[in-house]
């Protein structure tokens, strides 16, 4: 299951997040609280995409990022992805008030065509005033 984790960015400024993808080692069960079970999954050859929609059935995506269009950059060895959002990505984006919500997941997906989807949650972004 995906972990949630939110989102939040100021419309016309740039914003990065930082995402570390992570996999349980081979550790004899049972778990051991005392220990990380966890490593960076190495994420070579992996390709990585993000859709930021109004909701989960609007046809519409409001943001596309993937690593083949340089909104997310892959440091392989760490697991570590991310992202990157600049003032021209949130310019078009309609406003009912001082926020628009949105949701997003992220996926990753190896070379054999194996995806997981690590994090997912919801997209705010915070109006601006000054043009």
């Amino acid at each position: 299951m995906a972990l949630i984790q939110d989102i939040n960015i100021d419309q016309g400024a740039n914003h990065k997040e930082t995402f570390v993808i992570q996999t349980l080692t081979n550790q004899t069960l049972p778990y051991n609280a005392t220990t990380n079970p966890y490593i960076a999954l190495d994420l070579t050859g992996y390709t990585v995409r993000m859709q930021v929609r109004s909701s989960y059935d609007a046809g519409a995506v409001a943001l596309l990022a993937t690593n083949s269009n340089g909104k997310f950059t892959v440091v392989p060895l760490t697991g570590t992805i991310t992202l990157t959002v600049l003032p021209a990505d949130t310019t078009a984006i309609l406003f009912k008030g001082e926020s628009a919500d949105y949701v997003y997941d992220i996926e990753v997906q190896d070379g054999s065509g194996n995806v997981i989807r690590p994090v997912q949650g919801a997209f705010v972004i915070s109006r601006e005033v000054t043009r």
